[in-house]
C-alpha cells in the first residue's frame, strides 16, 4: 500500500554524499546495500522508506535482491539484472527491500554544462523516459553491457580532473544511448504523441529547483518566442505558461515553508520575488492565507511535524 502525502510536503533530498572521488554534479556509488529504512551513506541519514524528491537524476543498477519501489501512486517491484531511473521531481520511496544491492549514478544539470555532452537536456530525459517507463528488467546481453559502463565509472577515479570529467560525460552519453535501445526494443516511444515543445517546457518546468519565475526565461531557453510558447501551450494545455509557472513556484514556497527554517523573507528571496510583500501577496493570493499562517497551522495540527532543513 502507497503512503499518503501531499505534494507541498515532500522534502527533496540533496546530493550530498556519496563517493568524493568525483564532482559535486556527477556521484557514483559503486556498491551499496539497502538494510534498514533509515539508510547511510558517508554518515548522511536518509529515509528511503519516506516519501522525497531530488533536484537530480540518479539510475540505479540492482545487482542483488528485490524491493519494491513507489513513484508517485505507481507500485512496482524490481529484482536483481533491472535499471530504475529517477528524475528530478519524481517522488519516491522504497515500499520494502530484501538484500537489495545496487550500483547508483547520479547527476545534475550543471553536469552537462561543463562537459561536451553533445545532447540536449530535454532529449536525455526524453530519452532516459521513454514512453513514461522507468524500469528496465534487463536481458543477459543488457545487464553486462550495463556491468561494463559501471566498471568504467570505477576505473575513471584515479584519472586527472579534466580527464576524468571528459571520461565521466562520454560513459554518461552511452548510457543515454544505450538505455534509449533498450526502450525501442520493447516498443517505447521517445515522447509519445504529444506535443514536442509542450514536454520541453514541461520538463524545464519540472528541473528548475528553485523555478524559473518569468515566461520570458523560458522561451529563451527553449529557443522559441513568448506568443509562440503562449500559443502552443493554449492549443495543447488550455492554460497559460504563466499558469504553469505559478503553480511550480506555490508548490516550492509550501516545500520551503513546511520543510526548513527559514523565514519567509528568505524563501521568498530565493523564489524570485523582489521584496517579502511581493511573496505574501502571491501566496496569499492562491491560499488565502500568508505565508507565516500557513506554516503554524500546519505545525499546529501536526500534518508534517516540524521543519527541518534539508
Amino acid at each position: 500500500m502507497t503512503k499518503r502525502f501531499k505534494l507541498s510536503d515532500v522534502p527533496v533530498y540533496p546530493m550530498n554524499f556519496g563517493d568524493n572521488r568525483f564532482a559535486a554534479s556527477f556521484q557514483f556509488i559503486s556498491h551499496f546495500r539497502y538494510s534498514n529504512e533509515h539508510t547511510h551513506l558517508d554518515g548522511a541519514p536518509h529515509r528511503i522508506t519516506e516519501p522525497h524528491v531530488h533536484g537530480h537524476y540518479e539510475i540505479f543498477w540492482i545487482k542483488r535482491g528485490s524491493g519494491v519501489l513507489c513513484r508517485g501512486h505507481q507500485v512496482i517491484e524490481v529484482s536483481a539484472r533491472s535499471l530504475v531511473i529517477v528524475a528530478p521531481s519524481d517522488v519516491h520511496h522504497w515500499l520494502r527491500t530484501k538484500d537489495l544491492e545496487v550500483s547508483i549514478l547520479r547527476f545534475t544539470e550543471s553536469f552537462m554544462t561543463t562537459v561536451d555532452f553533445r545532447l540536449d537536456y530535454f532529449e536525455l530525459r526524453a530519452q532516459l523516459q521513454a514512453g513514461g517507463s522507468w524500469t528496465i528488467q534487463l536481458s543477459d546481453d543488457e545487464n553486462s553491457l550495463v556491468d561494463q559502463l559501471f566498471g568504467f565509472l570505477n576505473d575513471s577515479a584515479g584519472l586527472a580532473f579534466n580527464e576524468r570529467n571528459e571520461l565521466l560525460g562520454s560513459i554518461l552519453l552511452m548510457f543515454t544511448y544505450e538505455i534509449r535501445s533498450f526502450h525501442a526494443r520493447r516498443g517505447q516511444s521517445i515522447v509519445g504523441n504529444q506535443d514536442s515543445l509542450t514536454v520541453r517546457f514541461k520538463l524545464a518546468l519540472e528541473a528548475q529547483c528553485p523555478p524559473l519565475t518569468s515566461v520570458n526565461q523560458f522561451s529563451r531557453r527553449l529557443g522559441v518566442s513568448r506568443s509562440h510558447l503562449q500559443s502552443r501551450l493554449a492549443r495543447t494545455t488550455g492554460r497559460s505558461p504563466s499558469d504553469f509557472i505559478h503553480k511550480k513556484i506555490l508548490f516550492e514556497s509550501k516545500r520551503l515553508l513546511l520543510h526548513t527554517n527559514e523565514s519567509s523573507e528568505v524563501i521568498g528571496k530565493r523564489l524570485g520575488f523582489r521584496s517579502p510583500s511581493y511573496f505574501a501577496i502571491f501566496f496569499k493570493r492562491y491560499t488565502n492565507q500568508s505565508p507565516r499562517s500557513f506554516r503554524i497551522d500546519r505545525i499546529s495540527t501536526s500534518e508534517v511535524g516540524h521543519p527541518t532543513s534539508v
